[in-house]
């Protein structure tokens, strides 16, 4: 008896809702608070480092940038799974390109340094960088970011090779 009533209230406790945060369907933004920031970066995909504070002094780059992530809208053309070639494609082609949906094709650009409208890309996975934070940190447009959403947010390059797409192949 003195083991079921822990164990009953353990159950009664877990099955509560929990108090997630919601996008706002007028804009399509997430709404993350600074509090909750390592909740959310797990839910939204940042790359935030566990057990580090969330602003980071002497940083030009601070994860309170991460909780200004953006859902954005489907890339017109691509397949609703499996797309982060086709949404890099038309992000930076204005169009659907078939040979560049398989992330692994992109590797066949030249290499870069990180820029405004270069790409980075691992095995199976493909962005576009918007803007640079720092040498390892970009804001990226990053389609089938995770659950079939395609996001503009805050990205490490740690484990990307960043190409060139708009000097052709090498």
């Amino acid at each position: 008896m003195n083991r079921i009533i822990p164990a009953l209230a353990f159950f009664v406790l877990a099955a509560l809702p929990a108090q997630a945060k919601q996008l706002a369907p007028e804009t399509g933004s997430v709404n993350c608070d600074q509090r909750y920031l390592h909740t959310c970066a797990r839910e939204w995909q940042y790359d935030v480092p566990r057990g580090k504070k969330a602003t980071q002094k002497g940083k030009k780059a601070t994860h309170q940038n991460q909780a200004s992530a953006r859902v954005l809208p489907h890339p017109s053309g691509c397949p609703r799974r499996a797309f982060c070639g086709c949404g890099a494609a038309v992000r930076v082609f204005g169009r659907p390109i078939r040979q560049l949906w398989l992330a692994a094709n992109w590797f066949k650009f030249p290499p870069a340094s990180p820029a405004p409208g270069m790409v980075a890309v691992r095995r199976h996975h493909v962005f576009v960088i918007e803007s640079v934070i720092d040498h390892r940190t970009v804001v990226a447009y990053d389609a089938n970011s995770g659950r079939h959403l395609t996001r503009r947010h805050v990205r490490s390059l740690a484990g990307y090779s960043v190409r060139d797409p708009r000097r052709g192949s090498s």
